[in-house]
């Protein structure tokens, strides 16, 4: 996918995530699977069975829930988690609609998500702009309180490459 189609697919979802998260829900299982696109591009997150309303709870969510590929390092850390987990996921999604590839060894991947670097090979990233790399970096940000949230990720620079995101 190319680099502007893939902002025009991660703003649609960023939208769709800010609401949800607006409303105190996490979703918790953010993948390609659980998003349908229609045929005018746009997506719709779906299967909420793992997400969780937060608005009653005052505390960070536990849970280890979630597909492994998709998971933020906080989850599998068992250290808590808000709404930034969905957040990871969309920083996965968007590295994998760029490159066909994760962004981890999948031999090692616990460990890879916890503390690997993520890079960006020369041959296939080569055409990517650095506002997209630096916007996937600053999703899949390790600790969780740096991460961006769907309110500033829908504000990045890189969003600047659509003529008006809000018009298509």
């Amino acid at each position: 996918m190319s680099e502007i189609e893939s902002a025009k697919l991660i703003y649609k979802i960023l939208q769709g995530l800010n609401h949800i998260h607006n409303v105190s829900v996490v979703h918790r299982d953010l993948k390609p699977e659980n998003l349908i696109v229609s045929d005018e591009g746009n997506p719709k997150i779906i299967d909420f069975g793992l997400s969780k309303d937060t608005i009653t709870s005052t505390r960070m969510l536990k849970s280890f829930v979630g597909s492994k590929l998709y998971m933020a390092p906080e989850i599998l850390e068992g250290i808590g988690h808000t709404h930034t987990c969905d957040m990871w996921s969309v920083g996965i999604i968007l590295f994998l609609t760029l490159s066909g590839a994760y962004p981890f060894n999948l031999k090692n991947l616990d460990q890879e998500i916890k503390s690997a670097p993520i890079f960006f090979p020369d041959g296939m990233w080569s055409s990517i702009s650095q506002l997209c790399k630096s916007f996937i970096l600053s999703l899949l940000e390790r600790d969780h309180i740096k991460r961006l949230t769907s309110s500033q990720a829908l504000k990045h620079p890189w969003f600047k490459i659509l003529d008006n995101p809000n018009n298509f």
